[in-house]
C-alpha cells in the first residue's frame, strides 16, 4: 500500500514539473520577441541587454516600433578620438561625426550626432526617434532638420554605450546662440560676427521658422510644444552674391501627432518640466495643448529673433513670469506682457542701430514684427493666427518681395503650384479632462543661460 502510495505521490510531482516546463516553453515561444531583425543588423556593435531594454522601449513604453530603414550601421558611423562638441539640449549632448551613407557612393555626410546623458533619458530619446521616423524622409526640405537615422555607438567620449540619432549638420548652431553673435549684450561666445545683420536676413528667419511650422502642423498634422530659437538651427549660404541664413526646426522630444487622436487639438501634458517662457497661457493654466499653442511659442520665437537673443521675461523668475501670466488671464489682458514696457523698444531699436540697421528700417522692423507678436500671443487661443497666414503677412514686407528670392525652399508656395495638394481644414473640438496640476510646474526646459 505503501509502495502505492509513494508511485502516486511521486508521479504527481513529475506530473507538475512537466506541466511547468510546458507551460515556460509554451510562454516563450509564443512571447514577442525583443531583438527583430532591425536589432541584429549588426549584433555585435552593442550589448544585447541594451538592445532588448531599447526595443522594449521602442516597442511598448517608449512607441511605435522602430523602422529598420532608420537603423544606421555602426561601421558607417565615424568619429576623430577626440570628437567635437556641438551643444547640448534638455536632455542630450551633441557630438559632430561623418556618416558613410551605404547608398551613395563615396559620398560622407558632416552630422550631428544627438546622445542622451543619464540612462534614465532613455525613453525621452524614443520619443524623438519616433517623431524623426514619423516625419520621416520629408525632413531636410521645407525647414525641418533632415534625419538620417538611428544607432549605438561606443566611443571614449561618451560615458556609456548609448543610442543616438544621427542629423543634419548645421554649422552656425542654433539660432539663439546665431542671434547673440550680432548682439553686443548678448556675444558671450568671444567671437565677433563677421559682418552685420540685416532686417531682410532677419525677416527671412521668421519666415522660414513659419514655414518650418506651416508644413508641420498642416501637413504632418504635428504638433510641436518646444518651438524656440534654442530649438532651431541655423547654417549659412549664398544667394545672388548675398549672405542668407537658412532655419530649420529640431528637437522633437515634445512633438506628438494629431492623427488618430480622438481630440486632434488638444493634449494631456505627460512631462514633468515644461518651457514656461515660451508656452502659451491655457497650458500653463489648464493643462492642455493644442495645436494654436505653437503659434504663442512662434510668437515669442519672434521677440527673441527683433531682440537678437534675448531672453523672454529676462529680469523676472520663472515663477514670476507664471504669476504674471495668471494674473493677465484674470484680467483678461490680450498681448504678450513684456511688450507693453516700454524698455523693451528703446533696448530694441538700441541693440538694431548697433548692427548697423538703418533708424528707419529699425523702426518699421519693430512695428512689424511686434504687430506679428501680439496677434501671435492673444490670451484667447481662437483669436490667433495660422502659419499660413503668418506666411501671407511676413511675405508682404517690403524687405522680402514675397519671398521671390526664395520660393522654392518654402512648403508655402509649393502648396499654391501644386493643384493636387490640400490641407484638411482644423476640426473644432473641445478640450479634454486632464490630470495635470499647473501650480506644479514652473521649470524651464533650460536653465536662463539657455
Amino acid at each position: 500500500m505503501k509502495t502505492i502510495v509513494v508511485e502516486i505521490s511521486l508521479f504527481c510531482v513529475l506530473l507538475v514539473v512537466v506541466s511547468a516546463f510546458v507551460a515556460i516553453w509554451f510562454k516563450q515561444r509564443h512571447k514577442k520577441p525583443y531583438m527583430t531583425m532591425e536589432w541584429t543588423v549588426n549584433p555585435d556593435c552593442f550589448e544585447p541587454d541594451l538592445a532588448q531594454r531599447d526595443a522594449y522601449y521602442a516597442a511598448g513604453a517608449g512607441g511605435a516600433q522602430v523602422k529598420a530603414e532608420f537603423y544606421i550601421n555602426v561601421e558607417d558611423l565615424t568619429a576623430p578620438e577626440e570628437m567635437t562638441y556641438i551643444g547640448t539640449g534638455n536632455y542630450g549632448d551633441i557630438y559632430l561625426a561623418e556618416f558613410k551613407d551605404p547608398e551613395e557612393k563615396n559620398c560622407i555626410h558632416k552630422v550631428a550626432v544627438k546622445f542622451f546623458k543619464d540612462v534614465q533619458d532613455t525613453k525621452k530619446i524614443h520619443k524623438e526617434r519616433e517623431a524623426f521616423q514619423t516625419l520621416g524622409r520629408t525632413g531636410g526640405f521645407y525647414h525641418i532638420t533632415y534625419y538620417f537615422g538611428w544607432s549605438y555607438i561606443n566611443h571614449p567620449s561618451i560615458p556609456m554605450m548609448s543610442t543616438c540619432l544621427v542629423m543634419e549638420y548645421m554649422d552656425c548652431k542654433s539660432l539663439n546662440h546665431y542671434l547673440r553673435t550680432y548682439n553686443p549684450e548678448k556675444n558671450t561666445s568671444g567671437r565677433r560676427a563677421d559682418e552685420s545683420i540685416t532686417i531682410k536676413r532677419l525677416l527671412k528667419m521668421c519666415a522660414d521658422v513659419a514655414d518650418g511650422m506651416f508644413f508641420l502642423n498642416e501637413e504632418l498634422k504635428f504638433i510641436h510644444r518646444d518651438l524656440a530659437a534654442r530649438n532651431c538651427l541655423v547654417a549659412r549660404h549664398e544667394v545672388n552674391g548675398e549672405v542668407y541664413e537658412t532655419v530649420k526646426i529640431s528637437d522633437f522630444g515634445l512633438t506628438r501627432s494629431m492623427i488618430n487622436d480622438d481630440n486632434k487639438d488638444y493634449y494631456c501634458l505627460d512631462i514633468n518640466y515644461i518651457p514656461i517662457r515660451w508656452w502659451p497661457p491655457e497650458s500653463i493654466e489648464g493643462g492642455k495643448f493644442m495645436s494654436l499653442g505653437d503659434i504663442w511659442s512662434y510668437g515669442v520665437l519672434l521677440f527673441e529673433i527683433i531682440t537678437l537673443g534675448c531672453l523672454p521675461y529676462v529680469d523676472i523668475s520663472n515663477a514670476e513670469v507664471k504669476a504674471e501670466i495668471m494674473r493677465n488671464i484674470e484680467l483678461n489682458t490680450h498681448e504678450f506682457n513684456v511688450l507693453s514696457k516700454k524698455c523693451w523698444r528703446d533696448m530694441i531699436l538700441k541693440s538694431l542701430l548697433a548692427v548697423g540697421i538703418p533708424a528707419k528700417e529699425a523702426e518699421d522692423a519693430y512695428n512689424n514684427i511686434t504687430k506679428l507678436i501680439k496677434i501671435c500671443c492673444h490670451y484667447e487661443p481662437t483669436k490667433r493666427p495660422t502659419f499660413r497666414d503668418l506666411l501671407d503677412m511676413i511675405a508682404q514686407f517690403d524687405q522680402l518681395n514675397g519671398l521671390k528670392d526664395f520660393q522654392e525652399e518654402y512648403f508655402f508656395y509649393k502648396g499654391r503650384q501644386d493643384e493636387s495638394y490640400s490641407i484638411e481644414s482644423d476640426c473644432e473640438t473641445e478640450s479634454t479632462t486632464v490630470n495635470y496640476e499647473a501650480t506644479d510646474v514652473v521649470k524651464p526646459l533650460l536653465d536662463s543661460n539657455s
